[in-house]
């Protein structure tokens, strides 16, 4: 079933947004993180897809804290834009991990119909530094409407992130 086009279009727009947000000018103490991510959508039901995105983190008013947006799809046509927050603790130099939470627009194209436009996005995330500005990341995330529509069936998958800092 093909989206209504209006539905495709507000998942552009606030594509759109996200990646201008992201070139917002930061102050010189400020960071930036793009995180590419691969892995597998839906993992712990059949069908599993591949999934792929791109994410950009800006740091927040506190320390660990950043603002998140990205863009990711699926193998079988799925998409989705997404904005929220992470937190990072780091339990020394090199590993951090922590929670995150956002708010999406999903389009399930030949995937998994996950009821509506509007989804949640919950996450844990562990990372370990690799180099002077790179991160590897290893994560699991919920993908659920919260019980926003009538169908809430949900799912789960498992990333394996790339980091690289801007500054």
């Amino acid at each position: 079933m093909t989206a209504p086009i209006g539905r495709r279009i507000t998942t552009l727009v606030v594509a759109l947004v996200v990646a201008a947000g992201a070139s917002l000018p930061l102050a010189a103490e400020d960071g930036r993180q793009w995180i590419f991510y691969a892995g597998s959508y839906n993992f712990d039901q059949e069908p599993t897809d591949i999934e792929a995105g791109l994410e950009v983190r800006i740091a927040g008013p506190w320390r660990g804290f950043s603002w998140a947006g990205g863009f990711a799809g699926t193998d079988q046509g799925s998409f989705w834009a997404y904005g929220g927050a992470q937190y990072a603790w780091h339990f020394s130099e090199r590993l951090a991990i922590g929670p995150g939470v956002a708010v999406s627009l999903y389009e399930h194209g030949d995937g998994k119909d996950l009821g509506g436009l509007v989804e949640f996005r919950s996450n844990v995330e562990v990372s370990a530094r690799v180099g002077s500005r790179s991160r590897l990341g290893l994560a699991v995330y919920h993908f659920s409407n919260a019980g926003l529509y009538e169908d809430n069936p949900g799912s789960n998958s498992l990333i394996v992130s790339w980091a690289r800092s801007t500054n």
